[in-house]
């Protein structure tokens, strides 16, 4: 992701506050919410995609904020990294240009934590590094 990606300070109402009433099984939604909060973006001008999931006969669409809204709404590039190299050099080699990296991931290769699916069962799960 390329833009002014220099997070501010967390906080701030609605989708993130308190005890949400919505169950945070999209991660991709989810990561999105919390890198627009972190850039002082209102998350909630991404959401339309939200309500335009379709049932296919036999399964949900997958519910994603689309490359193109993002760049249109907030000016952020999206771009899919070619790994030739370790990851860990491509990581340390964008986030010094200032780009977020975000990354999916099998939840099952992730250090345990309270009330996820970490280490019990393959699932997606995104991470954002800074």
């Amino acid at each position: 992701m390329y833009g002014d990606t220099k997070m501010r300070g967390r906080g701030g109402p609605g989708l993130r506050g308190g005890n949400p009433v919505w169950s945070h099984v999209n991660s991709h939604v989810d990561l999105w919410i919390e890198l627009l909060h972190g850039l002082d973006l209102p998350p909630v001008a991404a959401l339309p995609c939200t309500v335009r999931q379709a049932f296919e006969a036999d399964h949900f669409t997958q519910c994603r904020i689309p490359d193109a809204d993002l760049e249109r709404l907030f000016g952020l590039s999206i771009h899919a990294l070619t790994l030739y190299d370790s990851l860990e050099n491509h990581v340390a080699a964008q986030t010094s240009r200032g780009n977020i990296v975000v990354m999916e991931v099998d939840s099952a290769q992730l250090p345990p934590a309270p009330g996820t699916a970490y280490q019990r069962q393959r699932t997606l799960s995104c991470i954002g590094i800074e």
